[in-house]
């Protein structure tokens, strides 16, 4: 005759599946955490200046951070306390301290000087790839939404990266293009400067010019517009400017109010928003390179000698 189950065994097994189910959720916790960091944060062994003389690496794109810090400004009161704790040691034992990415942080000399060797297209076309596989990627309910922000936003950077880098390898290869940016630019008509200052003024234009270049949000549309248009030639498509331009709307609740609109609502996003976002982005990228390669087959098509 089969002996009777003990009640405590039924309890035994809840309570062990109830663990699998929390480690399972840690687990996914901890994996969206980890992507935020890692498009944030890089180990300078990566991608940091080391100088012995100056007493080691020289944090060029920012920090030190540290990781603890990092996750907990990021997540506390999302994710539990333990399993940002663990993450960030987990993260401690890669490196104790980190830098940014040099996509979040002003540009320098050091950006710059490679800046007009850099295939934009095709780092935009990975990065894009790289977002639609996280979309692809199952994670648990309660965990969609701060994923589905994180990858909004990360949308808009790919774009950011994307106008300034061919904006800055264009002007920096052809100097007639660089002098009408100049020419053009309301900042730099303000400045003033005495006769004895023209020849240092001179000598600096280029990194006067790399300086505002680095402050510009190259996701105010309405901002960079003008850069591309007077300059390279090249017009916005208006369907797309203005589907950006509101999307942008949605990127700064994300970024500056943790999601919430300005009545104290919050966003609630899906993967197909994020998916028809980046058809947007696409799109306008597509566009760009198209009237680009018009531009270039005219001038390569007027006579030598022709105006």
């Amino acid at each position: 005759m089969p002996k009777d189950r003990d009640p405590q065994d039924d309890e035994f097994d809840d309570d062990s599946e109830e663990e699998e189910e929390e480690e399972e959720d840690s687990e996914e916790q901890k994996e969206v955490m980890r992507q935020w960091f890692h498009q944030h944060y890089t180990d300078p062994v990566e991608n940091t200046p080391y100088e012995s003389a100056e007493g080691g690496y020289q944090y060029i794109w920012g920090g030190p951070y540290d990781p603890h810090e990092e996750l907990s400004s990021q997540f506390s009161g999302q994710f539990p306390d333990e399993v940002i704790e663990e993450l960030a040691a987990e993260l401690s034992d890669i490196s104790f301290e980190w830098t940014g990415n040099p996509d979040e942080n002003a540009l320098d000399e050091y950006e710059f000087d490679t800046l007009g060797s850099s295939v934009h297209r095709d780092s935009f076309d990975e990065a894009i790839q790289i977002i639609r596989l996280i979309l692809d990627t199952d994670f648990s309910e309660h965990l969609l939404q701060p994923l589905w922000r994180q990858q909004y936003t990360a949308v808009f950077t790919t774009m950011e990266t994307y106008l300034f880098d061919f904006f800055y390898s264009v002007i920096q290869v052809d100097k007639e293009l660089f002098r009408k940016f100049v020419e053009i630019n309301e900042e730099f008509g303000k400045k003033k400067f005495s006769i004895s200052e023209l020849f240092d003024q001179h000598e600096k234009i280029e990194q006067t010019a790399r300086e505002f270049l680095a402050s510009i949000s190259w996701h105010n549309l309405p901002r960079v517009e003008p850069f591309y248009n007077l300059v390279l030639g090249i017009r916005f498509d208006k369907e797309l400017f203005g589907k950006l331009s509101k999307a942008v709307l949605v990127r700064h609740d994300i970024v500056h109010r943790n999601g919430k609109k300005r009545d104290g609502e919050t966003w609630v996003l899906t993967k197909d928003q994020i998916i028809e976002l980046i058809s947007w982005v696409r799109a306008f990228v597509e566009h760009i390179e198209n009237e680009w390669a018009k531009l270039k087959k005219t001038d390569e098509d007027i006579p030598f000698g022709d105006e």
